[in-house]
């Protein structure tokens, strides 16, 4: 449970006379809890404070702090979200004032993604695309003004590129952001290792999960190609299915890197000497410990992706196929790390994981601890404030339940109401319906 006492010893940034009390709090709050809930934080712990400075004289962005904050933390005291919706309110209008300016200034994108992570909090997923949209839209305007963009402005674009793959596994769209070309990566290093956290490895844990991104950016357009060839009917699954096993591989390079391979063996040697308890164990599957909360979060999306490739191979839930050892093993995997770290960390992600193991798990008759064990952590994730978990955990059921087959396009597409999805389809040009 969270509690709206001041969180912060140093002074507030913000003049607390233009502010009511309770909204000083949230802000006090957003500065403290936002750092455990997005993984950019934890290489570049200046990101969250950069965005609080900014808030600090920019209206529309503190507006925009405060109605998350708000969300976050009423919703898991089971309070009205009225505080956030009436900033959410105020984010909308002073930032649609800020647009009918000349120039754009990097607040207002800003404020924009935030948006964007309200929404998705919220669990209204067409919204949070929406406001993803018009993200895009400002970076490119922002670009073509010249000038270098902040350390800042690069991690928000790169949360635009993270979010829009997000989306994109809860219900078949098509990518809105391009997949970054690997040739960047040299051109991004100066700006990274300017900000980044210095030791410990951080310019190159940063650009492992910027790695982590890219490939799951490409398995999301992936999936819409994948998604669009089967409905013109037009491929043969066999080029599906080489597509997909080439992108796996990408990710198992990924995987086998020499970083990763020097933290597997910190972990062995912290686990060899302080023993492994049965506290936070997955049913009776073994325990895992973890010293490093953020590798095992890494460890998780990079499991993650591998099941949802295995469903644009093979998109019929509980069917037969090639995958189903490999769903059931990274699926056992996510569910331990989950059990061995809990939610105090990066929540979103773990709305996805547990999105993907319902479905490994999706046979309640075969597996009926697991899916038990998949709707109690939905639970706790709806408790640490992200409203989403709960239209995740009723796709779920609805599937469990049925006597039909589902694809995976029609779980993703019953996490929308019949609203957002009819304008989901005059979007993508999209007829089917389930």
């Amino acid at each position: 449970m969270f509690s709206l006492i001041p969180l912060c010893k140093s002074p507030s940034p913000f003049n607390e006379e233009v502010l009511e009390p309770f909204d000083l709090s949230y802000l006090e709050f957003f500065l403290l809890e936002t750092p455990s809930i997005h993984p950019y934080s934890v290489p570049f712990p200046d990101f969250i404070p950069s965005l609080f400075r900014s808030g600090a004289t920019i209206h529309h962005l503190r507006e925009s702090m405060i109605s998350l904050a708000a969300l976050l933390c009423d919703t898991s005291l089971k309070r009205p979200l009225v505080r956030a919706l009436l900033h959410h309110q105020e984010t909308l209008r002073t930032v649609q004032d800020s647009l009918n300016v000349t120039k754009i200034e990097e607040p207002t994108v800003y404020a924009v993604m935030m948006l964007a992570y309200f929404n998705l909090f919220s669990g209204k997923f067409l919204s949070a695309r929406r406001h993803l949209r018009g993200l895009s839209s400002l970076l490119q305007a922002y670009s073509m003004q010249g000038g270098r963009p902040s350390s800042t402005m690069m991690l928000i674009w790169r949360c635009g590129l993270r979010l829009d793959y997000m989306l994109c596994t809860l219900y078949p769209c098509k990518p809105i952001f391009p997949t970054p070309p690997p040739q960047q990566e040299n051109l991004h290093r100066t700006w990274i290792r300017n900000t980044v956290a210095l030791g410990n490895n951080g310019e190159e844990w940063a650009l492992a999960i910027f790695a982590l991104d890219n490939l799951q950016s490409r398995a999301a357009h992936l999936s819409w190609t994948a998604y669009s060839l089967r409905r013109e009917g037009n491929t043969s699954e066999e080029t599906i299915h080489i597509a997909c096993a080439n992108l796996l591989n990408e990710f198992t390079k990924w995987r086998s890197q020499k970083l990763f391979m020097d933290e597997d063996s910190l972990e062995d040697f912290t686990n060899l000497y302080t023993g492994i308890n049965d506290v936070g164990r997955f049913l009776d599957h073994p325990p895992m410990l973890y010293r490093n909360k953020f590798y095992a979060n890494l460890l998780n999306e990079f499991r993650c992706a591998v099941v949802f490739i295995t469903f644009i191979a093979s998109p019929v839930i509980g069917a037969d196929t090639p995958f189903e050892e490999i769903r059931r093993i990274n699926a056992i995997d996510a569910c331990r790390s989950i059990a061995a770290t809990g939610v105090s960390k990066f929540p979103i992600p773990m709305l996805r994981i547990l999105q993907l193991v319902g479905l490994v798990f999706a046979n309640p008759i075969v597996y009926p601890q697991e899916c038990a064990w998949v709707v109690e952590w939905l639970e706790k994730v709806y408790n640490r404030g992200v409203m989403g978990a709960k239209r995740v955990k009723e796709m779920l059921q609805t599937v469990w339940n049925s006597t039909r087959p589902w694809t995976y396009e029609e779980t993703e597409r019953v996490l929308q109401s019949p609203e957002d999805l009819e304008q989901l389809d005059e979007e993508e040009g999209t007829y089917h319906t389930v």
